[in-house]
């Protein structure tokens, strides 16, 4: 199944773009109706601790137009390791993706390392099309002493100067990053670029920031500590259950949200 759908997706790339661009306009359709009627609205985003509707505040939060939830489309950046290919986790950040579009949001994509064109799922120009960005074939640069390219765009870190620039201009209500240790020993995305994030944008226009940790890190490494055939396996294993869990904490310290799969995680 999990392989139907990757083929799927990436042979009907450009149906689904329009697909989303159909749905688009019936959501904004449908919010518009609902505006006149007073009721519904996009999805919101909330910090912990923030109010819903009828519900008390367990700790106030400086109202921001992420922190307060807003009746409003939200500009958000989508944050993963590398440009999308046709493997499972990527699908699923796909998915994401064409939900946040449905829904109404401005979305960027920013990604840390590169992918060459064959292994691209879908071709960068789809992603474009679906975000409704310039029709490129490549991303964009991300690097220092360069003006970042306007929101909504597809970004291609560079070097962190080129990161801060971009988190300086204050576009993004949201932040979501994916959560993966594919570079262990190495700094993951999230533990790299979510705190020059965070420490360069502008005094009020902290966005609201979303960690989506798809992967039972913890819990996968006390298993395989158990089940690995050889000593040297089972170190390694039992070396990631010493390692990983602060290097989660650290991140999940930063983030207003946590979405995760195992307890351990």
């Amino acid at each position: 199944v999990s392989v139907t759908c990757h083929i799927f997706i990436h042979v009907f790339a450009v149906q689904l773009s329009e697909v989303v661009g159909v749905n688009k306009l019936q959501a904004r359709r449908a919010a518009e109706r609902r505006a006149v009627a007073g009721v519904g609205g996009p999805a919101r985003l909330r910090r912990p601790g923030a109010a819903g509707p009828g519900q008390p505040t367990a700790s106030p939060v400086a109202p921001t137009a992420a922190s307060a939830g807003c009746d409003r489309s939200l500009d958000v950046l989508l944050i993963h390791e590398h440009h999308l290919k046709a493997i499972g986790s990527d699908m699923r950040l796909l998915g994401l993706l064409l939900q946040l579009r449905e829904q109404g949001h401005r979305v960027s994509l920013l990604f840390r390392g590169k992918v060459g064109n064959g292994e691209r799922s879908p071709p960068t120009r789809e992603l474009y099309r679906i975000i409704d960005g310039p029709g490129l074939e490549n991303p964009l640069q991300l690097t220092g002493g360069e003006a970042p390219h306007p929101h909504p765009a597809i970004y291609e870190m560079v070097d962190l100067e080129g990161l801060a620039t971009l988190a300086s201009q204050g576009w993004f209500d949201a932040v979501l990053c994916s959560f993966w240790f594919w570079r262990d020993p190495a700094p993951s995305a999230a533990e790299l670029l979510l705190p020059t994030l965070l420490a360069h944008a502008p005094a009020g226009r902290r966005p609201f920031i979303g960690v989506l940790s798809d992967d039972a890190h913890s819990a996968k490494a006390a298993m395989m500590a158990e089940w690995e055939p050889t000593d040297e396996r089972r170190a390694f294993w039992r070396e990631k259950m010493r390692s990983l869990p602060p290097r989660q904490a650290a991140v999940y310290s930063l983030a207003d949200a946590v979405v995760h799969i195992s307890d351990a995680d």
